[in-house]
Parts: structure tokens; sequence; C-alpha cells
């Protein structure tokens, strides 16, 4: 229901926005304020029975304990049409899609709608030494495709140290933008020369300092904390932004970008943001709930953690089959406090999740990340990825002092923590297996056992019993069976090892969980692959259009 539906119910143009007193609610059927997104239950019941009606008067749709004709000014259920406005209240009118009070205990566990206060009233945006850049992307045409990155280099003031404040989106397009991103960026490229990329400008571009997603009105750090940049900070950032385009409409333009606010007056500490979640995914279709976990394990966090640090908000990140999502803190198996939890979530309607008091989080702390999903629009399965049709199970936990965190992701792949997967750590066992030796070649058990496949399984174009045999062999180490073996292969993907295909010719659905139906589902209209005839000359195909796919699992 969008503007042009108000004249279709009882004070249509006068439904109050629960959070900002003196505005209305233009789009009443939506959960965005102007409409044109997904529906609020208001707008789905009117959807069903197509008109203003008695049973639709008698509905509570947004199960605050108030029907819909009381919230709109027609407790006798008689309003008929926009002329016929003699039985109307026009005062005291409340929001039909929108359960309140927002904070009753009721309308908690229906609450979809987050009252995040407006970026305008952030206090670091009042004070006198304050400064701001916008960043933009020159005016582009937006591809007809459905998902479309686009990366912008730029600088930040480099005559001395600066904290930013705060963010604020500069939109031009609200119909294609869904998120963007400011990264601190290190790569030498061009300036402010947009380019095509990946979820990331470059594998350089690791340290987000700035979030935008679609129903959020920016960000305003905590007062004790800021992003240093400058002269001894961020010399450079990346700007990314997604553009969505499902329809593949043609001739849409965007030069949307961020406004960046800043200040000499240094806050006590640098601000850093830090990543949790999971980043194998794989829900069936036609599921009411399937549910995916990571977490940030004590292991990892002790290693990571050099000394406390203070986690001042949250933000949770799936797409549009997300409906729940929640990040909580346990010490010693004990549950301290939910991070960020959303139990109705919306991919348009983000709530940020801030703490006037910082959460402590020491070393030895675990987090938990849970997305529930609901997959019963989809006929396929659905996987981790860039679009928004594909999924995410992420979350965002701004934090201080910066230093303190020897790197910002804590994430999984599968069951595999990627603490454990450092270059530098080649003696980190991952479940038994040296990943790291084994990839640097180091590995002098595994070497022999990967000779013994090349010897038994080459030239790769059938599975023969001596091949089967030597692969039953390998099984028996940790590095080749199970997750592991799926995350070297996944790992190595775009240079694919020779010692792998015969995992995949001679059992590709038990042994390579990590290339199934990602890769023959998603893939069959660029070029068909027969599953039983597939063999060593279909590798080089599987590295250029996985490339793409896994380089945010690669540099994350």
């Amino acid at each position: 229901m969008n503007r042009a539906y108000q004249n279709l119910i009882p004070n249509g143009n006068k439904v109050p926005h629960p959070c900002n007193k003196g505005q209305t609610w233009q789009g009443v059927g939506h959960r965005q304020n102007d409409g044109g997104d997904e529906q609020n239950p208001f707008g789905i019941d009117f959807q069903q029975f197509g008109e203003w009606n008695k049973k639709m008067c008698l509905l509570d749709s947004d199960g605050d304990g108030r029907y819909n004709g009381e919230e709109l000014g027609d407790p006798n259920c008689t309003w008929k049409t926009q002329y016929d406005n003699v039985n109307l209240r026009t005062e005291n009118i409340s929001h039909p899609g929108i359960c309140e009070p927002l904070d009753s205990s009721l309308c908690r566990e229906r609450a979809w709608l987050s009252c995040e206060a407006p970026i305008d009233d952030c206090p670091s945006l009042k004070e006198k030494d304050t400064r701001n850049i916008t960043v933009k992307m020159p005016k582009r045409k937006v591809p007809k495709q459905t998902t479309t990155y686009m990366c912008l280099i730029f600088e930040f003031p480099q005559d001395q140290d600066y904290h930013i404040v705060a963010t604020k989106p500069a939109i031009d397009n609200k119909h294609v933008l869904q998120y963007f991103y400011i990264y601190k960026d290190d790569i030498t490229k061009e300036l402010y020369e947009p380019f095509t990329c990946g979820m990331i400008a470059s594998p350089k571009c690791s340290s987000v300092i700035g979030i935008w997603s679609m129903g959020m009105s920016g960000e305003c750090s905590h007062n004790s904390s800021g992003f240093r940049i400058g002269m001894n900070g961020f010399r450079k950032g990346a700007l990314q932004i997604h553009w969505n385009n499902p329809d593949l409409h043609e001739g849409m333009t965007d030069a949307s970008g961020m406004t960046i606010f800043y200040t000499h007056v240094l806050r006590q500490h640098d601000a850093g943001i830090m990543i949790v979640g999971q980043y194998w995914i794989d829900l069936p279709p036609k599921k009411r709930r399937v549910v995916v976990t990571g977490e940030c394990s004590a292991e990892c966090s002790d290693k990571l953690i050099e000394e406390d640090i203070y986690i001042t908000s949250g933000y949770n990140h799936m797409h549009y089959l997300g409906r729940q999502e929640r990040i909580e803190l346990y010490r010693k198996d004990r549950k301290i406090k939910d991070l960020a939890y959303d139990q109705n979530f919306s991919y348009d309607m983000p709530v940020l999740h801030s703490y006037q008091e910082p959460v402590k989080l020491i070393p030895g702390d675990e987090i938990k990340v849970t997305c529930i999903y609901s997959t019963t629009s989809r006929s396929e399965n659905v996987h981790f990825g860039y679009s928004t049709s594909d999924e995410m199970c992420l979350g965002f936990l701004t934090y201080f002092p910066k230093e303190n965190l020897k790197d910002p992701y804590c994430t999984n792949w599968k069951s595999i923590s990627r603490c454990l997967l450092w270059k530098e750590d080649a003696d980190t066992d991952v479940q038994g297996c040296y990943i790291q030796r084994l990839l640097q070649g180091h590995d002098v058990t595994a070497n022999q056992i990967i000779q013994n496949i090349i010897q038994a399984c080459a030239p790769f174009e059938t599975c023969s019993d001596w091949c089967r045999f030597s692969l039953n062999a390998a099984r028996q180490h940790p590095c080749f069976q199970g997750d592991v073996l799926d995350f070297i292969g996944y790992e190595t993907l775009h240079d694919l090892p020779k010692f792998l295909i015969p995992f995949i010719l001679c059992d590709f659905k038990r042994d390579m969980n990590f290339s199934t139906e990602v890769i023959f589902k998603k893939q069959q209209k660029i070029f068909p692959i027969n599953q039983q005839n597939f063999s060593i000359c279909h590798s080089s195909h599987i590295s250029l259009f996985l490339l793409d796919f896994i380089l945010f699992i690669l540099i994350s």
C-alpha cells in the first residue's frame, strides 16, 4: 500500500509515525515510511481483502489489542469512501500495522520497527569543531542486472589526526540502493574513479569503518571513541555501494554516497568494527524455519583479544529470507547479554543496537550468532552470496580500543574457525589437520598421501579401483575428511590442486561438499556440466566462475 492507496482507507493520510511526532506514515501498508518495499501486517491483510470492509475493519492486524477501525478512526466500521467522512474520528489515530506501544511486553514480541534516534540528534554534530566531507559516486547508469557492487577510492584529510564521529547517507536513488560501507584502504588505484568490485574493493580493504543499510538514518559513534583517520590513521578510504535491480530496469542512474563527520578533538579511544558470523550457508527450499549458526569461540577470543574491549553497538545482517537474528555473549558457559537481537528481522528496516554503557568483552568470552530463515518462497537451495537473492549470516560489533583486538574477523566457515587459519600459524591444528602446513607443502605425511593419490588416480579421467583404495586410505587422515577437506577445496578452487580432482570424480557429493549444488545448479546456464563425466578438463571453468563467489571468504 503506497500513497495512492491512502484514499482507500479511513484517515489514510493522517496515520502518525510512531517515532517522529508530527510526521505521518505515508505508506500505511508498508514497513518503509514512504512505501514501496515489504508489506507490514496491515498491508498483508489489506492485500488479501482488497478493500476496506467490515471484516478488514474488525481485524487487529498488528496484534496490539486494538482493531483496525478503532486505530483509523472508524470504530463503527461504517466508512465507505474518501468522501464519506461523517462518522470518522480524526483525533487519536494510530498505526494499524505497527504494534504500539513499541516497548510494551505485548509488542516487543511483534516489533519490527525501532525508533532509532535520528542522526541529526547525534551530539557530535553539534560540536563546533566537527567538520564533514561528502563522498559520492559520480552519476552512473545502474546495470541491467540484479546485483552490482561499485567502489570508489578517496582520501581522508591528512594534515593531522582526526576521529570520525558520525556518518550519514547521501542518497540519490533510493529505489536501487541497498547498502554501502566505508573501508580503510591501502591499494594504489586512481582516486575518485568508480570501478566494479566484489563485496569489498580489494583484499587490502579489510577494515570496515562505516556502515549504512536501507532504513538507517546514519551512525553516531560512542562519545568515548572514534575511527582514526589522517596523519597516523587511515589515509584512504573505499566507498562501496550495493545496487539492487531485481526487475532489470533500464535507464536508472545513481550518485549516492556518504557524509563523514570528523573532528580534531580526539576521543579517548580508537574504534574498530568486529565481524562475527557464518560464511557457509546452504538453505533447503520450502522450509518455514531454517537455522544457521556461527560463533567466535572462547579459543578464538582468547587468541584475538589481547586486553579487554568494549562493545558500543551491534548490527545484524541477513537478506530477505532472514526472519530472526541474535548475537549472544557468553562467559564461562553463562550467558551475559544479547549484543543484538532482532526478533522480527527486516532487511529493509535494520536496527542498530547501541549501548551508552559499553559491554565488556574479555579474552576467553564466546559470541554466538544464530540466524533463522524462511525459504517457503524458494524452489532451490540458497547459499551465501552478494545478491539479495542469496543470504548472509553476519554481525557487526563496534568496539574500542581498536588496538586490543588483533584481527576484527572472528567468523566460521562451516565448523572451522577463521582465527585458526592464519598463515603464520603453521603449527595450529584445525580438527587435527595442520592446514597451513599442507597448503604450504610442509606436511610430510600429507604430502606422501597426496603423491599416492596422484599416482593411483592419474590421468584423472575415470575412477579406478586403485584410485578408490587410495582415497579410502587418505580419508583416515584428518586433512582429507569432513569440513577440513571441504575447506581445502574451497580455499584452492581458483587453482584446484590435482589431488582434489579424484575426490570429486569418484564420489562428488559425499566427498566434496564445498562445490556441490553451488557449482552445478547456479552455473548450469553459463555452461552445462555433466556430473557423471566430470573430469580435470572442467576445473579451469570452476575456478573462473567461483573466483568472485569465494573472494570475500578468502580475504575475510
